[in-house]
């Protein structure tokens, strides 16, 4: 593989993923999430104790980041594979 923007690009997008995919293992482990005040700025984070839907409904929409940056960089790497030939 040539590194190029399109593959660093990839490397990010994975990179990315990653991080995401370890903050949402980490959320589900320890029961409470801080998606909300990343993404609205508030201070206190959900728990699942308190409000187990808006808990889930966080998680979920953590997981669809994870995927989707996934996509974005399996989508980087196979631009860049189809380039080279």
């Amino acid at each position: 593989m040539e590194l190029n923007v399109t593959s660093l690009l990839g490397i990010g997008f994975f990179a990315l993923a990653f991080f995401n995919a370890w903050r949402v293992r980490r959320d589900l482990a320890a029961g409470e999430t801080s998606f909300e005040r990343a993404l609205f700025g508030r201070g206190r984070r959900i728990s699942y104790a308190a409000t187990p839907f808006r808990f889930w409904c966080a998680i979920v929409v953590n997981t669809t980041v994870v995927l989707l940056l996934a996509l974005v960089g399996a989508t980087a790497f196979r631009v860049t594979a189809l380039a080279v030939r």
